[in-house]
């Protein structure tokens, strides 16, 4: 380059290391959960963040079924080591759920956490919790998909139990199935595979 300037070679992204330095960051690795679940703490998060525990509620019955499933880890309140835990969960996951509340998609991370999900080709499922939906700032990511609950009642104006029951449906007819299950299906489709390789 021109007036004696040279073009510096970047360094490495560096991430915090266990002894508190900084070291080159390591690639992402997926986290092992089929379902992330996406919400806004403020509404649906934790109690102690303002939420009415809704996500963690979900995320119970979920795993009551079979499911793996990861939500966001409020406890590192933000920074780089928050946003690569939200990173891995949605590159790993089978399911990305939007649990639409008032605030889902008002947020910079929301709004981020659903644009990663959506350039990944992820099966995302809206689930709408409350306020209007769709959430004004997503509209143009759920035209044509799937909400539930169907209808013209919002997760919290319904009986938890039997709307959650349409989720289970959705997940099996998207297949995606509780954990075991989904072994066992791989280790079948397996089976077959070498089955036919082995007849020709």
């Amino acid at each position: 380059m021109g007036c004696g300037c040279s073009t510096p070679t970047p360094s490495p992204p560096q991430q915090s290391t266990a002894d508190g330095g900084m070291g080159p960051a390591q690639p992402l690795q997926p986290v092992v959960a089929q379902i992330m679940l996406s919400y806004r703490a403020n509404d649906t998060g934790p109690e102690r963040l303002g939420g009415n525990g809704m996500t963690l509620r979900i995320m119970q019955w979920l795993e009551s079924r079979g499911y793996t499933a990861s939500v966001a880890e409020t406890s590192l309140e933000g920074g780089s080591l928050w946003s690569r835990s939200i990173q891995r969960a949605i590159l790993g996951c089978q399911v990305f759920i939007a649990v639409c509340s008032r605030g889902y998609g008002g947020t910079s991370w929301t709004l981020r956490e659903y644009q990663l999900a959506h350039s990944m080709d992820k099966a995302i499922l809206p689930l709408w919790h409350s306020g209007p939906y769709p959430p004004q700032e997503l509209e143009i990511y759920m035209v044509g998909l799937q909400r539930l609950p169907k209808g013209n009642k919002p997760l919290v104006e319904m009986d938890f139990n039997v709307a959650m029951q349409e989720v289970l449906e959705h997940l099996n007819r998207i297949g995606c199935w509780p954990g075991a299950q989904q072994q066992e299906l791989a280790e079948l489709q397996a089976e077959a595979s070498t089955a036919a390789s082995s007849n020709t």
